[in-house]
């Protein structure tokens, strides 16, 4: 048995003539009997070459440069979900509905505005943690209601308090690289490896997302590298946030971990 490495190092891209380079021109060319290799699947190779059974099936990520740990200015609202908010919002105009119903059953002589705004704001007070009126004039089923929402607004704000000394005892790294829209919705570039899969999931794309992604080539947003380069393209560009990268998850994984041992970080 011999072993043949292609003359470019690469897996192989299509030419004008119809030809191949790299380990697909080896093929096509009688060079060789068979290729080993991170060989992925793609419509234009299946033309020209035949695939085994897959061996590995595996996935493609995007690694994107770490942020700074920052504090969120915006902290104060994570400790409790939306919906929380919402319900909170909502219970405190229902305990309003009640009380301006309840006080509706009451003779007119014993009802008036400054009584009924200032016992209904004594529901907003208590969920700003504040004193009420005590020379306010309380009905018992008022101070039913009230002592119900006390206690609902005890446990909602020491939930709230703890939560939110947790987050704040914590930096926040943000991560704004999660899907292929980020990379178009913000200002970083694009790197595919050359003659991969991955230049053909873009280019050879009609619509989309990814064909915005090859359209940002246009712009200088979409770069296409030799596998040699991709080590340099880590720490020269990718590292300082501008630049994305991607290739398979095992790819990754292998840098990383020599990015670790030459680091330690």
């Amino acid at each position: 048995m011999k072993v043949v490495d292609p003359p470019d190092n690469q897996f192989g891209v299509p030419l004008p003539d119809g030809s191949w380079t790299g380990m697909m021109g080896l093929l096509m060319k009688r060079e060789c009997d068979i290729c080993l290799g991170p060989l992925s699947l793609t419509p234009q190779r299946a033309q020209v070459v035949d695939f085994t059974f897959p061996v590995l099936i595996g996935t493609n990520k995007i690694i994107a440069g770490r942020g700074s740990p920052e504090v969120d200015p915006w902290g104060f609202i994570h400790p409790l979900a939306p919906l929380v908010w919402v319900a909170i919002l909502a219970a405190l105009l229902a305990v309003f509905t009640v009380t301006v119903l309840l006080s509706c059953c009451l003779p007119a002589n014993t009802l008036t505005g400054t009584t009924l705004l200032t016992n209904s704001s004594s529901f907003v007070r208590v969920l700003f943690q504040q004193d009420i009126f005590e020379s306010a004039d309380y009905w018992w089923w008022e101070r039913l209601v009230l002592g119900v929402w006390m206690l609902m607004t005890l446990v909602l704000t020491r939930s709230y308090t703890g939560n939110l000394m947790s987050l704040l005892a914590v930096r926040y790294i943000p991560e704004p690289i999660q899907t292929l829209q980020d990379v178009v919705d913000n200002t970083v570039t694009m790197i595919v490896p050359k003659g991969a899969h991955q230049e053909f999931f873009f280019t050879e794309a009609e619509s989309g997302v990814r064909r915005t992604i090859a359209d940002l080539q246009q712009v200088g947003r979409f770069k296409v590298i030799s596998f040699p380069e991709m080590s340099t393209a880590l720490d020269a560009l990718v590292r300082r946030g501008d630049h994305v990268l991607i290739n398979s998850i095992s790819y990754h994984e292998t840098n990383m971990g020599l990015d670790f041992s030459r680091t330690g970080i």
